[in-house]
């Protein structure tokens, strides 16, 4: 269902790839669940690869305060850690959505493209 999920959500929003992840909150990490690519031999995280939330405070913020955020590498005031990252995996733009399950945000829904572009309001509300 994740897989269908993810593939969807690319193609209708015309991104490159979305990764869905959950929260772990305990150990301030967040861990792929799973990771789709519109072309399969792009860059792609393996399931249940972790990414420890020191090192992207600017996605932790994202889960704390349950607000979408869209990043562009090409921002000057875009956090320098995640546009390192979004650098070495030759990712333009990126849009971090908050994963609820109506109560508490348990993860999170990444969409990336190589194209450098701004996700509009509708896009984020989609």
């Amino acid at each position: 269902m994740l897989v269908l999920i993810a593939e969807q959500l690319t193609k209708l929003l015309g991104a490159s790839g979305c990764s869905i992840s959950r929260w772990d909150r305990e150990a301030d990490v967040i861990i792929t669940w799973i990771d789709w690519r519109k072309n399969p031999d792009d860059w792609s995280s393996e399931a249940n690869e972790i990414f420890e939330l020191k090192e992207f405070p600017t996605t932790r913020e994202v889960l704390l305060d349950c607000q979408p955020l869209s990043i562009k590498v090409s921002d000057p005031a875009a956090d320098p850690m995640e546009v390192d990252y979004l650098r070495k995996n030759e990712t333009a733009s990126l849009l971090l959505l908050p994963l609820s399950d109506g109560e508490q945000v348990i993860g999170l829904v990444e969409l990336d493209d190589e194209k450098d572009r701004e996700f509009t309001p509708e896009e984020i509300r989609f």
